[in-house]
């Protein structure tokens, strides 16, 4: 009797329900561990507040946002399970959910249908067995997919049957296809028209350019192709598509063999006057003799038309000898990420063309804040990079102390690392000059502290 007399006068209990069930929400929340990965709470979690008291269980059913896992359906001990999907399903609705699943549980996949009209995104896994029609799995769909906005097929063997399941998503705007080898350059069943986000992975990279120059209101494209490999394949129309809203692309080609083509057709075709972040990637294979040549002149030329660019990250795709002319036509230019093709090296040049002189209206990249340099060589003196941070690094006190303001940003980071090759070795007066800048705010990676170098053994200064 005292038990119970105690437990109706404890404080908790007499909390208004609504701020019971948001403590319950906030016990439950996302975290961040020391690592900064975000971690979320397992359904067992939300079951434990049931079984504290009959006031808990009631406030806990009360809330579905409480039974709103990260992804359903829902595990347990590794494997779906059927019976929780159901409860889950069931107690947290009417909110939106998210659907995570593979082709190989498919008998979970009639009960998630029943809550179709609420899933917010959908993903699907194949993998390289025959998979699960989903066309047919999801014909039981009634109505519109009137919450979804996000959807991404992975391994998908046939993405055109795939797609027309989705057609009815008023808010769908976000699509990731990786899909097998096409022999169709047929633009898949989709909405066009309400895209902002696509990513595509796929073996034919006229069939992700066609898609691409399709979907006009794009703001993020991201592609991960294979080059053209014969001159066939590559289109000889010179149309090209003006994506007016499109700010950021990112484009990686994995070159196994020679081509024809690898990334002029995208750079030639597409017009983005609005692009802020440029990613080019050539992932090259080891090979005794060049798969391409440098496609500075595609890139100076796509540049041109695109004056917005902020971010620019060159991988394996140009030679050093074309930044100045790159650089020309990126004035607004904050950060450049640069990895130098077939091994090629930075000399003085390179340093000696982002100088600031005061004397000269016309410094390169003026915005400049951040240099990431991989990859580039030993082939410059240390005093032409050193000249190059000194004119454009001041402290705050050089700053207060000047009659007006440089005409150039202040560096921020610069960082330089030689994974491909041995680590340059700089002076220990270098050293300390840039010791100097780093204790005034300058952030730097690979010109002062130990790394390890892969050639000796030994961890080392670089």
């Amino acid at each position: 009797m005292d038990r119970i007399l105690l437990t109706q006068s404890s404080p908790i209990l007499n909390l208004p329900y609504e701020l019971l069930a948001d403590i319950m929400l906030r016990a439950l929340a996302p975290r961040v561990d020391e690592w900064g990965r975000i971690t979320f709470a397992s359904p067992e979690e939300v079951l434990v507040l049931c079984r504290i008291c009959s006031h808990w269980r009631s406030v806990a059913l009360n809330t579905p946002k409480l039974w709103v896992t990260e992804t359903f359906p829902v595990t347990r001990f590794y494997e779906p399970s059927l019976t929780m999907t159901k409860m889950f399903l069931e107690r947290s609705a009417p909110l939106p959910i998210s659907i995570s699943l593979y082709c190989q549980i498919p008998y979970v996949l009639p009960v998630l249908v029943t809550a179709a009209h609420r899933w917010r995104s959908f993903r699907i896994m194949y993998d390289n067995r025959d998979g699960l029609d989903l066309a047919a799995s999801l014909s039981g769909i009634e109505g519109s997919l009137e919450h979804l906005e996000k959807l991404q097929l992975d391994y998908c063997p046939d993405v055109h049957a795939a797609l027309h399941v989705f057609q009815s998503a008023p808010r769908l705007h976000d699509i990731t296809l990786d899909t097998k080898q096409t022999t169709s350059l047929i633009i898949p069943p989709m909405p066009c028209a309400q895209l902002t986000r696509l990513s595509l992975k796929c073996g034919s990279p006229q069939w992700c350019l066609n898609i691409i120059m399709h979907c006009k209101n794009l703001v993020s494209a991201k592609v991960l192709t294979t080059p053209w490999l014969e001159a066939s394949e590559v289109s000889d129309t010179v149309e090209t598509s003006s994506l007016q809203c499109m700010e950021q692309l990112d484009i990686s080609v994995d070159v196994r063999s020679a081509g024809v083509a690898h990334l002029e057709p995208f750079l030639r075709r597409l017009r983005l006057p609005a692009l802020k972040s440029l990613t080019l990637t050539l992932s090259v294979r080891r090979s005794r003799h060049p798969l391409f040549n440098s496609f500075g002149l595609e890139l100076i030329s796509f540049l041109a038309r695109s004056p917005r660019v902020e971010y620019l990250l060159l991988c394996n795709c140009v030679f050093p000898e074309d930044m100045p002319y790159i650089l020309e036509c990126t004035p607004h230019l904050t950060e450049l990420h640069f990895h130098t093709s077939d091994g090629a090296e930075i000399d003085d040049d390179f340093f000696e063309m982002l100088w600031y002189d005061a004397t000269d209206p016309a410094s390169l990249v003026p915005k400049l804040e951040t240099l990431d340099l991989l990859d580039v060589g030993h082939g410059f003196w240390e005093e032409s990079l050193a000249q190059m941070i000194r004119s454009r690094w001041w402290s705050d006190e050089d700053l207060s102390a000047m009659a007006a303001p440089p005409g150039v940003a202040r560096l921020k980071r610069i960082r330089f690392e030689n994974y491909s090759d041995s680590p340059k070795k700089f002076t220990e007066e270098f050293k300390e000059e840039m010791k100097g800048y780093c204790a005034q705010g300058l952030q730097q990676e690979g010109l002062l502290f130990p790394r390890w170098d892969h050639y000796s053994g030994q961890v080392e200064e670089s």
